[in-house]
This record gives structure tokens, sequence and C-alpha cells, in this order.
């Protein structure tokens, strides 16, 4: 995680449903997304009633990211 501010995590909770097994996190001040295991961050969005979208990835061309549905992404 070299550039990035990374630190241990004991849990994770959101209104008390804890929500990860993950042990790792990493915080980038300059970015507006949450990236990691994607059923947790469904549930991350879900729980705080966020939008998840996806990048097509496969294309060197340009693309908006596109709004998915948080449970199927």
């Amino acid at each position: 995680f070299d550039g990035f501010w990374d630190f241990s995590l004991d849990v994770v909770k959101v209104g008390g449903t804890k929500m990860t097994t993950a042990n790792v996190a990493v915080v980038d001040t300059g970015s507006s997304y949450i990236v990691g295991p994607p059923d947790d961050v469904a549930q991350f969005a879900v729980l705080n009633n966020a939008k998840c979208f996806t990048v097509d990835t496969t294309t060197t061309d340009f693309a908006p990211p596109q709004e998915v549905d948080c449970m199927r992404p």
C-alpha cells in the first residue's frame, strides 16, 4: 500500500451491524470511492443509503462509471 495510509481493523460496524472480516483498510483522502471486497462494500453502501457504481476496465476507452444495484454488482 505504498503511498496510502493503511491501518489494521479490529471490527467495522455501521449502526451496530458488524460488517466485515477484513483486517486491513486503506484511506486515500483524495478519492471519494470506497473499494474493497465486493460484499463488504455493497453492505456498507446499503447501510448508508449510498449508490454503487462499476467501471469497465476491459477497454482503454474512457467510459463513465455506471450505477449498479449494490446487492448485484
